[in-house]
């Protein structure tokens, strides 16, 4: 959601230098302050976290369409004026409003602990906020949490007698296929878009390889590269067919899965940003859900890089599209003109934590000279001085007037007009003024899945995993430009099962937590009848050590540890003599806290449906979807999904 500061947006038109300057000065002093408040600070022993789900909202119609529904401003509305409707839900969770107006951010209304059974209480949380906004939805409406509509942008994707009917392109996005009426009116979110593409100096251009079926035509392939307008003129290095969609609500108005984690003090939260980093693009594969845009299959399965596309506010010459001479004359930027290799919305660019192996940090990453100079000065590391000046080489994009002039002890406004506006896999949050919030984590790389057990999975396999690393202190550092990889693989169609991803086989610490952990490893269900355990103590269905060994390759960095690639079933559940496997170190940590009865037999099938995506035996729902769009009977064959398949779907 980010930073919904009340007020008036200042045009990009009157943003000047010393604006920009401003924020960035104010938001470091704001970091510093905090930082000394609680650099030292212990949280105590009580583990606290929560998660978030977006969902969409739908109208399905008799003749057949389903459409979705920007009015969610409306449904909060409702929510908060007639609260004492909803009981319990107005006290046990928590609305808030997204970037496209067909959105709702639900959140637990207080964070969960330490215990097992608060692990038991998020599918009913849920649950129920499935339930709580019923009350105020029209007829033929429900809340689905879905990643995209899979024909958003084309012209069924909204209710006829609505926005699709308002002239087009809008002055906010200037999109062809969105009208600007989608936008969530919070001043935040059509300023967000306007500032984009009038830093960018054009409109954004999102590119996603078309899927080419067998009786794709050269007209679908026209028609998904242009729609309704020209072809984009940027250049293009994939030369596949594509989808062409040139709008922040393309990628804004995806719905995700995320969590925050509240750590017992900084150096522990710079520790779980960096080891949580190097699993959020398998993560990203394992709960793929996005197999199609504005009514075409595409050959991709997940959301991250449309959104990254949607919010790249880079001039052409941060993009490396022209020299400064041309730059001189390009659109209004504030940040000094640095070459800039990834859009605000990417995958982490450098790890935090003062244990990370130097080699690790293997990417070039631009800085802003002068606050990591400030920040240095001041005593903060060098590594996390460096992270926040990475953050602050943007420029801000949203200010408000009257609000330049703050009181640095008092607010971190400035300083999170960056940090909320620098989208990564995972995000470090600072403690905010006052109160008994400590230093958080949030984990962002999850798609959103269609049903509750599924998303109460994922979040429940990833608690358990963070309290691994921390009490028995896994290393799963690699050099970062492999996990940008990885994040690449990850988008690849059925890349859970098609694709093989870099990950350290040496996990475990060669001292008493590590010995600790392996002990007893129990066995995790392969895709077969047979039973394999982590480390070859059990028969393996798919051969002797030394064949499994040969399947696997090896990356040797700098520093003699061995990266494998392995595929996302061997990540999660093991290759014998090579690698324990992630679940069962998860499995074999429940049974030293002694989980037992009918919690774990809860806990087992949650993480049992882990096991089950990671080897095939249940598909992602990216796979599920494709495979029901192709073959409803209106589909032809042609990559084009047809507004009955949709509705079906």
């Amino acid at each position: 959601m980010g930073l919904l500061s009340v007020g008036q947006p200042i045009p990009w038109e009157m943003v000047t230098q010393e604006m920009c300057d401003h924020v960035r000065l104010h938001g470091a002093l704001q970091f510093l302050h905090q930082y000394r408040a609680h650099q030292d600070r212990e949280e105590g022993l009580q583990l606290k976290w929560g998660e978030e789900i977006e969902y969409h909202l739908l109208r399905f119609t008799e003749e057949g369409r389903v459409h979705l529904q920007p009015r969610v401003h409306e449904v909060l509305e409702q929510l908060s004026s007639r609260a004492s409707e909803c009981s319990p839900c107005s006290t046990i969770v928590a609305w808030h409003p997204e970037y496209a107006n067909w959105m709702i951010e639900a959140t637990p209304g207080q964070p969960y602990g330490n215990l097992t059974a608060h692990l038991l209480m998020v599918e009913p949380n849920m649950s129920l906020r499935r339930k709580c906004p019923l009350p105020f939805l029209r007829e033929g409406e429900a809340l689905l949490s879905i990643t995209v509509h899979p024909r958003l942008g084309a012209p069924d994707c909204l209710p006829p007698a609505q926005p699709t009917s308002l002239p087009l392109p809008g002055p906010v996005a200037q999109s062809v296929f969105l009208p600007d009426e989608v936008i969530t009116p919070h001043p935040r979110f059509p300023t967000l878009t306007g500032n984009i593409r009038k830093r960018r100096g054009s409109k954004v251009d999102i590119r996603v390889p078309l899927f080419m079926d067998k009786h794709t035509t050269a007209e679908v392939v026209q028609q998904a590269r242009d729609g309704p307008g020209a072809p984009s003129s940027e250049p293009n290095p994939d030369e596949r067919p594509h989808v062409y969609m040139d709008a922040m609500g393309f990628g804004m108005g995806s719905s995700c899965l995320q969590m925050t984690f509240q750590a017992r003090n900084l150096t522990e939260a710079r520790l779980l940003y960096d080891q949580l980093a190097v699993v959020a693009p398998l993560m990203l594969a394992l709960t793929a859900a996005t197999p199609a845009y504005r009514g075409f299959l595409v050959d991709t399965d997940v959301r991250w890089n449309q959104i990254s596309a949607s919010v790249d506010d880079r001039t052409p010459f941060e993009r490396g599209l022209v020299g400064l001479p041309e730059a001189a004359n390009g659109p209004r930027c504030f940040n000094g003109n640095h070459r800039l290799g990834k859009s605000r919305y990417s995958s982490v660019s450098m790890f935090v934590s003062e244990s990370v192996p130097d080699h690790c940090n293997d990417l070039s990453v631009p800085y802003n000279e002068k606050i990591f100079e400030l920040l240095t000065a001041e005593g903060v590391d060098v590594l996390l001085a460096k992270h926040v000046a990475h953050l602050f080489v943007r420029d801000p994009l949203v200010m408000y007037e009257g609000k330049l002039d703050l009181d640095d002890t008092a607010s971190t406004d400035h300083f999170e007009n960056l940090n909320s506006t620098n989208w990564n896999s995972m995000r470090l949050k600072l403690p905010p003024p006052g109160g008994q919030i400590g230093w958080r984590v949030e984990f962002r790389t999850m798609e959103v899945q269609m049903t509750d057990f599924e998303n109460a999975a994922f979040v429940i396999f990833i608690v358990l995993l963070s309290r691994i690393i921390l009490a028995f202190h896994l290393d799963f550092y690699m050099p970062v430009s492999l996990v940008d990889e990885n994040m690449q693989r990850a988008h690849n169609r059925n890349a859970v099962l098609a694709e093989k991803f870099f990950f350290r086989h040496m996990i475990l610490q060669n001292d008493a937590c590590g010995s600790a952990l392996l002990e007893g490893l129990r066995f995790v269900p392969s895709r077969t009848d047979g039973a394999r355990s982590a480390m070859g103590r059990s028969p393996d269905s798919r051969g002797s050590l030394p064949e499994a060994i040969s399947r696997v390759s090896f990356y040797e960095d700098q520093d003699h540890e061995t990266t494998s690639e392995m595929t996302i079933d061997e990540i999660i559940n093991g290759l014998p003599g090579i690698f324990p496997g992630l679940m069962p170190l998860v499995h074999n940590y429940l049974d030293m806290i002694e989980c037992s009865g009918e919690a774990r037999s809860v806990l087992d099938s949650y993480l049992t449906l882990i096991s089950w995506r990671a080897s095939g035996r249940v598909q992602t729902p990216a796979t599920w979807m494709r495979a029901e769009l192709t073959r409803h009977p209106s589909y032809r064959g042609d990559s084009v999904v047809p507004p009955e398949a949709c509705h079906d779907l």
